[in-house]
């Protein structure tokens, strides 16, 4: 399952990843982020929840990383990454491709948590 969403209010998307991506689903993913990310002000800020999805392979592991470098270049600001201890590898696999991408990401437990701690990070910014 995959879900992305604009709030252009507070200048954020967001996108939910649940089960196994394939490689259709991260190429429709890329497409749909970079829409929404589109909609938005430059600076916007990004919560990503994958605290529900299994490791991806390298194909899609790859779209997955040009999609974070495509949507940096239309003017993403703070992200924050919803996991959790049982999908490291995952939470891993991310780091690892925003890292080559240019940006960390901060990580929360949950979207409520996801949201304050943006909200923080934008206020200091």
């Amino acid at each position: 399952m995959v879900e992305v969403h604009s709030d252009l209010v507070k200048n954020w998307f967001y996108i939910t990843v649940k089960g196994k991506l394939t490689l259709a689903e991260a190429m429709a993913l890329q497409d749909k982020t970079i829409a929404e990310a589109k909609k938005l002000k430059p600076g916007f800020g990004s919560i990503s929840d994958i605290s529900q999805i299994i490791p991806a392979d390298e194909a899609t592991r790859v779209i997955i990383q040009d999609t974070m470098m495509k949507v940096k270049g239309l003017g993403m600001g703070h992200v924050v990454r919803i996991t959790n201890s049982e999908n490291f590898i995952t939470a891993n696999q991310w780091r690892r491709s925003s890292r080559v991408v240019g940006y960390e990401a901060s990580e929360a437990p949950n979207r409520e948590e996801a949201e304050k701690l943006l909200a923080k990070m934008e206020k200091g910014s």
